[in-house]
């Protein structure tokens, strides 16, 4: 039997749609990473119109080695920022086309 992948609640970094402050979402995105490194679960994130803000806050907790794995679905940005991402070990992108 195939074991179910578990991730965490998918947390948002959205730009388009300004349901609140960018810097409150900036806030609440970072401290999502504390939950993936506390349970060992991957991170699952949305990221529409914000590359920078999320490249920046990944980067930083990648490094801090807050989580492992995870996907950063929605994505909506540049090449470059995808190589970006994927430079990063254990993380995968999906798009919306």
């Amino acid at each position: 039997m195939a074991r179910a992948h578990q991730f965490q609640q998918q947390s948002p970094l959205e730009r388009r749609l300004q349901f609140c402050p960018a810097e409150v979402q900036r806030k609440w995105f970072a401290r999502q990473f504390d939950l993936a490194r506390d349970s060992g679960l991957p991170v699952f994130l949305h990221m529409r119109a914000a590359a920078a803000d999320l490249l920046a806050i990944v980067r930083e907790k990648h490094a801090s080695h807050h989580f492992s794995r995870g996907v950063i679905h929605s994505f909506d940005g540049t090449l470059e920022e995808a190589q970006s991402i994927l430079s990063l070990q254990g993380l995968c992108i999906g798009n919306n086309l």
